[in-house]
């Protein structure tokens, strides 16, 4: 008895009986994603939402070549075949729901429901391959594949959590302005291709910050970065094919207007980005300290002049502003965490 229950105690603390728990609840978080792809896919009517779900269905996609690349082992026999049974697991799972949400009668829950039970099936069934034709072969070439595993997992956990939330909370965007009307198909539209900038925006930071391109305490400052050229290249974009339009019922004062908020926008997001450029060690060069002359007299020129002018310039003038507050006062001994040492850097 004592002897059954040590070899459960040694189970219980091996790399397998950890694979295994990680390797299901990856399969279900998976499956997960897969069931709500597909129901959007074949609930909606609406190509915007359509391409939405494509596009947000890619990032998952290099989710999982990330997470394919932690895990594999060039180094011995088992890394190869394991990856081809992996792949497998996936489309097997992908398949499953497919079938499900296509031929299988219920309710949104009781469909999902069905989806994990399939995934834990699979999983199990995965096991008993491994078990087979891998463990009972040579058991310590199997530890290193589950040690891999294991260690994919925790490197990629975090992120992992993030994208199946993202698809989750993705769906419930959906599945609450999905009423087939135009102005929902329209709303659908704007909401769902804002959260996708959003969740392509934190990719790439995690990417950044997997690389080692930046560092944990700069990615606040990416953030901000990313979007203000994000929001840049909009404003652009915008601009260039609104100039393309031709303008039907609009004076020419009105026109000189908006071209002149949407110069003082540009200049705003280039000043921002100027500022975040800078050292924090405020050792600039003459042209820094020229940068820095300039930005400061446009800033109080946007406060002052602009914003009660353009009242829609409130929210980026008031940004401009407090960068310009932050960089006058504060003066970092470590520029190592600064966003200039990450763009000295790249």
């Amino acid at each position: 008895m004592s002897s059954f229950l040590q070899n459960i105690k040694e189970f219980w603390k091996s790399e397998f009986r950890q694979f295994m728990t990680k390797f299901i609840y990856f399969l279900v978080l998976l499956s997960i994603c897969f069931y709500l792809f597909r129901k959007i896919q074949t609930g909606t009517k609406n190509n915007q939402t359509l391409v939405l779900t494509k596009v947000m269905f890619v990032f998952l996609l290099l989710f999982l070549m990330i997470f394919i690349t932690d895990m594999l082992f060039p180094e011995h026999d088992y890394g190869q075949s394991f990856l081809t049974l992996f792949i497998f697991v996936l489309l097997i799972v992908y398949a499953g729901n497919y079938y499900i949400v296509k031929y299988l009668k219920g309710s949104t829950a009781e469909n999902l429901l069905k989806s994990v039970v399939f995934t834990i099936f699979v999983s199990l069934f995965t096991f008993l391959i491994i078990y087979l034709f891998y463990h009972r072969k040579n058991s310590y070439k199997s530890y290193q594949v589950y040690s891999n595993f294991n260690q994919a997992y925790i490197k990629n956990n975090s992120f992992m959590y993030f994208i199946v939330f993202s698809v989750i909370f993705f769906y419930y965007i959906y599945n609450s302005l999905n009423f087939n009307s135009k102005l929902s198909n329209i709303m659908t539209g704007v909401v769902l291709g804002t959260y996708i900038i959003f969740v392509s925006i934190i990719f790439i930071i995690y990417y950044m910050v997997k690389l080692k391109i930046i560092r944990r305490s700069q990615i606040l400052n990416t953030f901000l970065a990313l979007f203000a050229l994000l929001y840049f290249f909009t404003y652009v974009w915008l601009y260039n094919l609104m100039d393309s339009m031709e303008t039907v019922c609009k004076t020419k004062e009105k026109e000189d207007k908006s071209e002149s908020k949407t110069l003082y926008t540009t200049l705003i997001f280039i000043s921002i980005l100027i500022l975040l450029s800078l050292d924090d060690t405020e050792n600039w060069h003459q042209l820094g300290y020229l940068f820095f002359v300039l930005i400061s007299i446009y800033a109080i020129y946007v406060l002052m002049v602009l914003t009660p002018k353009y009242p829609s310039l409130s929210l980026i003038g008031l940004w401009l502003f407090v960068e310009w507050c932050i960089t006058f006062n504060y003066r970092g001994n470590d520029s190592g965490n600064s966003f200039h040492y990450m763009l000295m850097k790249t």
